[in-house]
């Protein structure tokens, strides 16, 4: 069964060392190994047998790294699919689209209520989820593109009389909240985007 599993990083862009909280405990990953596994998930989506038989990986016992993959995965480093995934297109354009009908009602119906969004990932063959905050994000790019996307979300913001925090705190200064939703946007455009184009979750809208 586990040859049918392919991993790859959850995002290109990943650094070492790796931190992670864990409730009260802190882990951290890093280390040749997990460098040499980073550079290669990160460029590829591979299965278990090609990992163990990576050239920069032949002096590493096949426990330990199968042992660091599982770390990775279980730390959010790494991700598990069912199958290769694509890279993202070098030019992403301003309007990308959702491209299933499912995902594209979800988001309509779920930014901003106050629990993770799930949608579906035919790439990986299983959901992928994220805040419904970043849903929110979302649903506005694909309607209207990038142009004015934090004065879109912040308006939808408001009607949806939720609140953003800041510190653990709620933000009720008006220049601060623009702030913040105008940095999440711009975060959201550089490393959600492309991840999201890697899913088959955005897509290019089809030319006229």
């Amino acid at each position: 069964m586990i040859d049918n599993l392919y991993f790859r990083a959850v995002r290109n862009d990943i650094k070492l060392p790796h931190k992670i909280n864990l409730g009260v405990v802190s882990s951290t990953v890093q280390g040749p190994l997990y460098e040499v596994l980073l550079a290669a998930l990160s460029q590829d989506t591979l299965p278990l047998a090609e990992i163990l038989r990576h050239p920069q990986l032949t002096e590493n016992a096949p426990a330990d790294i199968i042992r660091a993959v599982d770390a990775g995965v279980a730390m959010g480093l790494f991700e598990v699919t069912a199958g290769t995934v694509p890279p993202p297109p070098e030019n992403i354009p301003e309007q990308p689209q959702i491209s299933l009908p499912f995902n594209q009602l979800t988001l309509k119906n779920e930014q901003f209520s106050g629990r993770p969004v799930s949608l579906a990932c035919v790439a990986t063959g299983t959901g992928y989820s994220l805040s419904d905050f970043d849903a929110a994000i979302l649903y506005e790019l694909s309607e209207a593109g990038k142009n004015g996307l934090a004065d879109r979300v912040l308006a939808q913001l408001s009607k949806s009389e939720r609140s953003i925090q800041k510190d653990g705190k709620p933000i009720t200064d008006d220049k601060i909240r623009r702030e913040v939703v105008e940095q999440a946007c711009a975060q959201f455009l550089s490393q959600a985007v492309p991840q999201l184009y890697r899913l088959g979750i955005l897509q290019s809208r089809p030319s006229s």
